[in-house]
């Protein structure tokens, strides 16, 4: 009896604890901590935000705090306090990022990098055992500062910075879809009136006096910044908080800022089902041709490998692939390589980062004529009436007699006649249809530099607006361009789409790629790791239908080149990605047209300025560290596959080249030097760290120059042979190569001969 009694004790005391202990609910994410305007006053600001956890039962003591965070610019942006149980919140400790466990994002610029979203542990106190917490964090912006807060995509607790370390969080973790979201007016009687007070406010048609963070006036309205209706917003799955505090940024009530995320909300578009604003929009993935609709949202960073030499199983299909399995993958460039679903170890740009940051409004008419900023905003509204309906779509996509140099293609020219004029206002402007080169003078000034930043923004952001919303990147087939050569997605224009954003462009600082604006070193490697990227990106939208031009859609040699300067820059190189490019860029050239040809037509064929079989061995200087980085054998082996593939299309030109003098100072890209030219070796030549020169121009030694092909030869045969690297087999297909294209007969010779 007694016994028994005990017992009844015990199981109701384990009844009353169980039901004392509070259920743990999920850590739902994003934690959004944004800056916005209070409900009571029009001058106060609310910008904490917090998050109840419960943790494990652990020993020791929990040390750090592991954070994966989107537009975070500033450590001092951030800071945490916790609670714990139903007590007083601790002191507020400042955010101390550590990049130990994570060197890419700090080698790649760490906050306000190049990564939108970076992650990093930074030392915490204050937690128990087996406790419940409430976690809290607050956006503490600086003087001047443009951002409206950050987003904490992903937490852990660390009782060691390890990311080994067992995360010491018990309860669970979720992530807001965006399903279901019916705005901050979903239960108000008139929800539809508000909406469309948010429109006119989206749209200026209500008046609104726009301001930036420095309370200056802006003439641009919501929508021309973004896309016109604000599908971009609900596309991607902005929050209302995130539209909301957005809007009290630029100088509107919480009132204002509610009618326009309601607006965003009513919107009669669908969401992408994987679109998050910290989600860089055409991340590649295994799924990218799966939805047309889901194409522009990107795979997620769940998709970012953690380093290139994971890329050699995307591309090579072997993380160790042997010399007949990239025999196979290159395929003599017959392929068409699909980079859309070829995970890289780099994050494209999220959307903010495609935004401008200034509008060509906004530009005081010094830096752009009221005519100029008419003709821009003309220009994009012909493109769209010319777009805005299926039916006109399939009558453009079935137009004949449309010029080569739009791919004989209405809807190419409709892309491509808004490119001319936005050409038109970046002077010179020379010729009947856009010229890429005209957004790259190489001189600059700030002005310059602010002027073409604003409208290269702008203009990318139109292109996604209209190829997005009308599904001009998904049609079945476009007339003017055979089948084979066809992506899945494209981009429907041959001109520079995004790809004008980078740095080098915007500034014409080609030696160094980045702004004149950059004063700082992170600000540098920022804009370095950007040029690489946005010249990935516009590979991925346009690849070329074998049908580019000179530098247009995708201006190769500068692909390339931004790898090897990212790499120098960061100390993080990337041999597998700029092979990939080399592959891609082959296979559109690749196109049955002979170098000789390609002078004065539209479509250009092989392009040794491109192709060059130097370009497989270093960069111009000799810098072989992004090719070391394969490892000795998987770098001989890229190399002589690689090589092989490169003779096989260079000896099917025969003698069926256009010939140029050495000092020529005009480009010749698709020429080869007189045959009684005599070769000089760059190693010796007296030009300090030139190996692979362009004597024409003094001795330029750039990654993107056309290097005098005879001298480039003369000088990677030299470096092979002292090496003795390769085969005989190859390297005497190379110099036999030479030897027939040239009158000059003392090539050197392989090391065993």
């Amino acid at each position: 009896m007694r016994k028994s009694f005990y017992l009844s004790i015990i199981i109701v005391a384990w009844v009353v604890c169980a039901q004392a202990t509070p259920l743990a609910q999920n850590i739902v994410y994003p934690i959004e901590v944004f800056r916005q305007r209070t409900q009571d006053h029009p001058v106060r600001w609310t910008q904490v935000a917090s998050r109840q956890m419960v943790t494990k039962s652990y020993s020791g003591s929990v040390q750090w705090l592991y954070l994966r965070v989107n537009n975070l610019n500033e450590a001092i942006h951030m800071r945490y306090r916790v609670k714990r149980g139903s007590g007083s919140f601790g002191p507020w400790q400042n955010a101390q990022p550590n990049w130990s466990q994570f060197p890419r994002d700090l080698a790649y610029g760490g906050l306000d990098g190049g990564f939108a979203t970076t992650e990093f542990a930074t030392p915490i106190t204050g937690f128990s055992p087996g406790e419940t917490h409430t976690l809290q964090f607050e956006f503490r912006p600086s003087s001047g500062t443009k951002s409206a807060g950050y987003r904490i995509v992903a937490m852990k607790l660390w009782k060691r910075n390890s990311t080994a370390a067992v995360d010491q969080i018990s309860n669970g973790k979720s992530q807001t879809s965006g399903a279901g979201w019916q705005g901050p007016f979903a239960n108000h009687n008139n929800r539809a009136a508000l909406a469309e007070e948010g429109r006119l406010l989206w749209s200026g048609q209500s008046g609104l006096d726009l301001k930036d963070p420095q309370g200056a006036t802006i003439t641009a309205k919501c929508a021309d910044c973004h896309t016109a209706n604000g599908r971009d917003l609900k596309y991607f799955n902005y929050s209302d908080n995130s539209i909301i505090a957005r809007s009290n940024l630029h100088g509107l009530s919480l009132a204002q800022g509610q009618r326009i995320a309601q607006y965003i909300r009513n919107l009669p578009f669908a969401r992408a089902k994987k679109g998050r604003p910290w989600q860089p929009p055409f991340q590649p993935g295994p799924n990218a041709d799966d939805d047309a609709y889901e194409w522009a949202a990107g795979q997620g960073l769940e998709n970012v490998l953690t380093s290139d030499a994971a890329t050699m199983k995307e591309v090579f299909g072997h993380s160790a692939p042997s010399a007949n399995k990239i025999r196979s993958v290159i395929n003599n460039f017959n392929g068409n390589t699909n980079i859309r679903t070829q995970r890289l170890s780099v994050q494209f740009p999220d959307w903010k980062m495609w935004l401008p940051e200034e509008h060509p409004k906004d530009l005081p008419v010094s830096l752009l004529s009221l005519g100029d900023k008419t003709a821009l905003t003309d220009a994009y509204q012909a493109m769209r009436r010319r777009v805005n309906s299926a039916a006109k779509v399939d009558r453009l996509n079935r137009q004949t007699n449309v010029p080569n140099f739009f791919n004989n293609n209405g809807v190419f020219r409709a892309l491509g006649e808004f490119a001319r004029e936005v050409h038109k206002v970046l002077t010179p402007y020379n010729g009947d249809h856009a010229r890429s080169p005209n957004w790259a003078e190489n001189t600059s000034s700030a002005d310059r530099e602010r002027m073409k930043r604003a409208v290269s923004a702008w203009y990318a952001v139109k292109l996604f607006e209209v190829i997005h919303e009308f599904d001009l990147h998904a049609l079945d087939d476009y007339q003017g361009i055979p089948n084979q050569h066809e992506e899945v997605f494209q981009w429907p224009t041959r001109e520079w789409a995004v790809f004008q954003n980078a740095a080098h462009i915007i500034s014409g600082n080609r030696v160094f790629s980045w702004f004149l604006a950059d004063t700082t070193e992170q600000a540098k490697t920022r804009s370095v790791y950007l040029s690489s990227v946005w010249y990935q990106l516009q590979l991925t939208l346009t690849p070329g239908h074998r049908k580019g031009g000179v530098v247009n859609p995708n201006d190769y040699s500068y692909n390339l080149q931004h790898v090897h300067k990212l790499g120098q820059r960061s100390g993080i190189f990337e041999p597998v990605r700029l092979l990939q490019n080399y592959l891609k860029a082959a296979e559109q050239r690749n196109n049955g047209v002979n170098p000789q040809q390609s002078i004065g037509v539209t479509f250009s064929g092989w392009n040794m300025r491109e192709l060059s079989p130097w370009r497989l061995y270093s960069t111009a200087r000799g810098d072989r560290r992004t090719f070391n980085q394969l490892g000795a054998v998987m770098r001989v082996r890229m190399f002589e596959v690689f090589l092989h593939a490169v003779m096989e299309k260079l000896e099917s030109f025969g003698n069926n080249w256009g010939r140029v003098a050495t000092d020529q100072i005009a480009r010749s890209d698709f020429e080869l030097e007189f045959a009684d030219t005599v070769p000089i070796n760059g190693v010796s030549y007296g030009k300090k760290n030139c190996y692979f020169l362009d004597r024409r121009t003094g001795g330029g030694c750039e990654d993107a120059n056309d290097a005098v092909e005879i001298d480039a030869a003369y000088t990677l045969l030299y470096l092979l042979g002292e090496d003795a690297e390769m085969s005989a087999n190859v390297f005497n297909r190379y110099r036999n190569w030479c030897d027939a294209r040239w009158d000059f007969s003392n090539w050197p010779e392989w090391a065993n001969n």
